[in-house]
């Protein structure tokens, strides 16, 4: 009999003595109940947010505040900034180094204002993207009062830097909107109704990698700096300064491209708001044979494939270490 009880107590638990004859039994977890509950996590985290919305909302608008606290223009600097960035550009690529695509159909001036437009959407894009994701390496660091209390939800934390962000990057692509035209260049067109769509899987990408990196940084301090060099070699891997039809031998390397997220985040955004362009400088005789520029599904779709692969990853690592935040703060 007592063979039995020890298989029977070893199936359910362990026993510990106490130092006299009774002991207290240990539950463990069924096998397979943690990865059910993980499971469950994620796929629940879009209830969870919802659930959570007014924290969400209050530490959205905080992280807004807290970016342009203590300057005169306050929220007008998102819009600032971008314009001058791009009337910058304007100036020293097309008009002081005449850098252009060597593109057929289009005239020397057009080309010129193609390689400024491709340029700021690309550098306003990665930049979103890449402060979104180094800011929130040290987010529950920066929060670690909040983490303590344990009916705080941590996992919403990384979520309102990521909307801050992009936030302030559709403002610099709203600036551009309006700046664009007035400078011979139109990018208005029905491709921009995709643009919520891109802002959705550039979320999703950029909140996955934002749980995960945010929960090891609690336990490796070096992540922050580490993830800064990564990012500026992973810049430089995407065509944010450079476009890939004007690189000699870039075929060779293309499946770096293939497998780069952010290609596709970029060349989808691009489609939207550059390839529609229909500068007045533009050869008439040449119009007919422009390129049709198709909508940027496909790149969305690519997008949305790593995003899930991404976010199931980063909110796995950030759940497994959630309890252990407090004793690492």
């Amino acid at each position: 009999m007592s063979g039995v009880a020890s298989a029977n107590s070893s199936a359910t638990g362990s026993e510990r003595p106490t130092g006299g004859k009774e002991t207290i039994r240990e539950a463990r977890p069924p096998a397979g109940k943690s990865l059910r509950e993980g499971l469950i996590a994620l796929v629940s985290y879009p209830r969870m947010v919802v659930a959570q919305r007014e924290i969400l909302s209050n530490f959205y608008q905080r992280e807004l505040r807290a970016r342009f606290r203590g300057t005169v223009l306050g929220f007008v600097w998102p819009f600032v900034l971008p314009l001058v960035l791009f009337l910058v550009y304007y100036f020293v690529f097309a008009e002081l180094l005449g850098a252009k695509f060597g593109r057929a159909g289009l005239a020397d001036a057009a080309q010129k204002q193609l390689f400024t437009v491709y340029l700021f959407v690309g550098v306003v894009v990665w930049s979103g993207f890449a402060e979104s994701v180094t800011r929130n390496a040290s987010v529950i660091l920066e929060n670690s009062n909040l983490i303590k209390k344990i009916s705080f939800p941590s996992e919403i934390l990384p979520l309102n830097t990521v909307l801050a962000s992009v936030t302030i990057q559709a403002l610099a692509l709203i600036a551009y909107l309006i700046v664009a035209p007035q400078l011979g260049w139109n990018p208005w067109g029905w491709r921009m109704l995709a643009l919520p769509v891109l802002f959705a899987v550039q979320v999703a990408f950029s909140l996955g990698l934002s749980l995960g990196f945010s929960a090891m940084n609690v336990f490796v301090r070096d992540t922050q700096p580490l993830l800064g060099i990564a990012m500026t070699f992973w810049q430089f891997l995407t065509p944010v300064f450079w476009a890939r039809d004007q690189v000699p031998g870039i075929e060779k390397y293309s499946y770096v491209l293939t497998w780069n997220p952010m290609h596709h985040l970029l060349e989808g955004y691009r489609k939207v708001l550059v390839n529609p362009g229909t500068p007045q400088y533009r050869d008439l005789d040449a119009k007919a044979g422009f390129p049709d520029f198709e909508w940027p599904w496909a790149e969305c779709a690519n997008v949305a494939a790593a995003s899930v692969v991404v976010f199931v990853l980063g909110y796995s690592l950030f759940l497994a270490s959630k309890r252990k935040f407090a004793d690492e703060l």
